[in-house]
This record gives C-alpha cells, sequence and structure tokens, in this order.
C-alpha cells in the first residue's frame, strides 16, 4: 500500500458522507496529538475522502497543513461507494472480551495514559478498573469485645440510626460494635452497591425495562434510547457486566434480554418512592 503525504487542502470530503462524526472529532484529535497520524485518509483519484472523514477534520482542528494519504485507484467507482459503507459498517460489528479488556485497562493504570483518550466515560471505567472486594483480615461475622468504657448513653437507641451511622462503612461498624449482626456480610453490600451504580443512568433503566418483554437487538434500541449505536452499546455493556442482561448472536446481529426475572418488583419499588415522594411535596406546599 502506497502511502503520501499531501496537502490538508488537497482533501475533499465526500458530500454525501452519511455518517455523522461531530462527538468523535475531540478525541481522534487528541489522539493524533498523542500517538501521532497512524491511519491514512484514503481517497479516490479525484481526491475525494472514501474514509478518514473524522481523522480530516481532526487534521483540521490540529491545524496541520499536510496529512497521511492512500490513494485507492484500483477500486470501481461503485466500489468506493460500497466500501464508505462497510468501513464504517464493519467497525460497529466488533465487541469488546470483557474479561480481557480490564486487564489491559489495568496495565495501563500506573502508564501515565490519559484516559479520556481511550473513548470511555468515567462510570464504564470504574467498573472495568475495578478489582472487586478483597479479602478482609478477620472473619466479616466477628465482632469485636466491647470497649471498657461505654460510649453510649442511655436513650441512644431511641436516636434516628441516621445520627449514629452516616454512611454504609459507619453503619456497618457501628452496629458490630452495638452486637446488632448485619443481614449480610459487608461483601454482599459491596456487590449490592455495583449492581446498583450500573442501573443509575436514565438510559439503562429505559433499556432493561423494554427488554423484559422481548429480546432486541442494538438497532432498535437506539431508536428507543435516541442516542448513537456506540453509546447504547457502551450502556449494555454495563449492564453485561452487572449480570443483568445476556445477549444472543444471530449472524452479524446481536440480540439482547434480561437475565434475571425479578426486576417488576423493582420498578414497583421505585415507583412507591416516587409516589410517596411526590405526596410528601404536596403536603408541604398545602
Amino acid at each position: 500500500m502506497i502511502i503520501e503525504l499531501r496537502p490538508l487542502a488537497a482533501v475533499k470530503p465526500y458530500e454525501k458522507n452519511p455518517r455523522i462524526n461531530d462527538a468523535a472529532v475531540d478525541a481522534v484529535a487528541e489522539s493524533i496529538r498523542q500517538f501521532g497520524f497512524r491511519q491514512p485518509i484514503v481517497v479516490d483519484a479525484d481526491g475525494v475522502i472514501v474514509c478518514g472523514h473524522t481523522r480530516y477534520r481532526a487534521a483540521q482542528k490540529l491545524g496541520l497543513t499536510e496529512v497521511p494519504v492512500h490513494v485507492a485507484t484500483d477500486l470501481t467507482p461503485e466500489q468506493i461507494r460500497a466500501y464508505r459503507i462497510a468501513d464504517n459498517k464493519t467497525a460497529e460489528l466488533a465487541e469488546w472480551n470483557l474479561e480481557l479488556l480490564p486487564i489491559e485497562l489495568a496495565e495501563l493504570k500506573d502508564a501515565g495514559i490519559d484516559w479520556s483518550l481511550l473513548g470511555f466515560d468515567v462510570d464504564e471505567l470504574a467498573v472495568m478498573l475495578d478489582p472487586g472486594v478483597k479479602q478482609g483480615l478477620t472473619d466479616p461475622d466477628d465482632v469485636p469485645e466491647p470497649p471498657d468504657a461505654a460510649v453510649t448513653q442511655p436513650g441512644d437507641h431511641r436516636k434516628p440510626r441516621a445520627s449514629i451511622c452516616l454512611n454504609i462503612s459507619a453503619w456497618y461498624n457501628c452496629h458490630r460494635a452495638m452486637n446488632i449482626k448485619p443481614r449480610h456480610s459487608r461483601q454482599r453490600y459491596e456487590a449490592r452497591a455495583r449492581i446498583a451504580k450500573a442501573l443509575a443512568h436514565p438510559s439503562r433503566l429505559m433499556i432493561l425495562e423494554a427488554l423484559e418483554d422481548r429480546e432486541i437487538c442494538v438497532c432498535d434500541l437506539t431508536e428507543l434510547v435516541g442516542a448513537d449505536q456506540s453509546t447504547v452499546s457502551k450502556h449494555l455493556a454495563v449492564l453485561k457486566q452487572a449480570g443483568l442482561i445476556e445477549d444472543r448472536k444471530e449472524g452479524v446481529m446481536a440480540y439482547y434480554r434480561v437475565k434475571v426475572c425479578c426486576l417488576s418488583g423493582f420498578w414497583k419499588c421505585l415507583e412507591t418512592v416516587l409516589s410517596e415522594n411526590l405526596k410528601a411535596q404536596q403536603a408541604v406546599l398545602r
């Protein structure tokens, strides 16, 4: 493959490019700034872009005057038209191996890499870089010996719990100190928190509720959520990592479905909380 340097002004965007790449320009520009221009822009004999519109716009943003170019002289106009579409579409068919990806990311932890270059949002990185709950040094069900001097005072048991235990860790520890055994181990509560974090996005709640009725392909979920396929795929990866959904391949299509059948009770609980909150707000306004 022959690659040559051409003035950026000599490269022309394809006027009918069907791919919307606005959201990717900044990330690609920063990637070029950090790693260099490693992929040439592919153009036809007239200098019109076949593949690389995002790299072209990133080069403009960076103020580059020359860019690496490969001229596809061996393709017919029909092949070039098809290649434009295939180059973008085939990239969407690949998926991450969520067992190997966290290992690769972990290797970069101390490398000084700007995480924003990777294209993952903060929540996704937190999920993939979470090493899990480490084994403690003591039995989680052990209860410490009471202190020689009492800390609590008569009547403390009638105070609201929130005034005594301000977070999960304090809640857990103070109940152990008061010889009140939690229903589950600390590890169990941490595991629940990770699932709750995966649910903490309106688009993911929308996806889960839709998947309760039937399995749905990614293309249909993009219409439901109102986001591009890349964004929806990221939400699906978070939900799959949390064990809430699973997928099935049929040719090049991926269909998703809910993995557990207990979500309807969770939705009812949320609606009850919303209803009670609304009643409380209305009572204040009266």
